[in-house]
């Protein structure tokens, strides 16, 4: 099956556009949260994470290899609440709520990125890892959902729609990744503290976080994109003589 790629070359400018502007919460970029505030907009979860009904995002005990802490809530009527998770050194938020301000997942990781220059003055804006990033995300996403709907579906995987921007700080890498689900914003903000933070890793792991919170908060299934391209990598070493035997 053959698919289009659609590039949405806007990504870059996001940044640039972020850098001339200290709109937005500047809390957003700063490694503490608020205070976790444990409401009824949160069910707990059998592993010991939590799921957020209203937008249907999860945050499980464990997440691309971070450690669940807690939750957070920003708006009391639960329009805007969040997970924290860690590791050792690296920080993660995960965030569901709904702007009529922001229309757009562009429009969210404009803001985001004008709070975190606005955090970490000397910010510097890694171009082509933001491109690589956002490149993964809508890539295997893309593909799932249209292996998902089946070869007689000729779609387009629309490159750029789930803008990733990253970004090198003294302390290491910090990065916002944003998308839409029907009303919800969801957004990733990934903070690694080590001055020699690995940009693949932490692609790595956005892009996981990425589609698996945008296949629980749209109720589609998400394929394991990476085994299934070892699956058809292993079949096609299979030989004729081999198929018929």
């Amino acid at each position: 099956m053959y698919h289009n790629l659609k590039l949405v070359t806007a990504v870059a400018g996001l940044a640039l556009a972020a850098c001339a502007s200290t709109d937005g919460a500047p809390t957003e970029a700063g490694l503490v949260a608020p205070a976790a505030m444990a409401g009824s907009d949160f069910v707990p979860l059998d592993d010991g994470g939590v799921w957020h009904p209203a937008s249907e995002g999860r945050c499980p005990a464990e997440l691309a290899g971070f450690a669940y802490t807690e939750p957070v809530v920003f708006k009391p009527d639960g329009s805007d609440v969040g997970c924290q998770y860690r590791t050792e050194s690296d920080h993660l938020t995960v965030y569901f709520y709904q702007s009529d301000r922001l229309k757009t997942a562009s429009d969210a990781a404009e803001e985001a990125a004008g709070a975190i220059v606005y955090r970490f003055q000397n910010a510097q804006y890694l171009k082509d890892d933001s491109e690589s990033c956002t490149i993964k995300i809508d890539l295997i996403g893309g593909v799932s959902a249209m292996l998902q709907q089946g070869p007689e579906d000729d779609g387009v995987i629309e490159i750029g729609k789930t803008p990733c921007l990253i970004f090198r700080i003294p302390e290491g890498l910090t990065l916002v990744a944003t998308d839409m689900v029907g009303p919800w914003h969801l957004k990733v903000r990934l903070t690694s503290l080590t001055p020699d933070a690995n940009t693949e890793d932490v692609i790595s792991r956005t892009s996981e976080i990425m589609n698996l919170e945008n296949s629980w908060m749209s109720g589609e299934p998400i394929l394991n994109f990476e085994s299934l391209m070892r699956e058809q990598s292993s079949s096609g070493d299979t030989s004729p003589e081999d198929e018929g035997s």
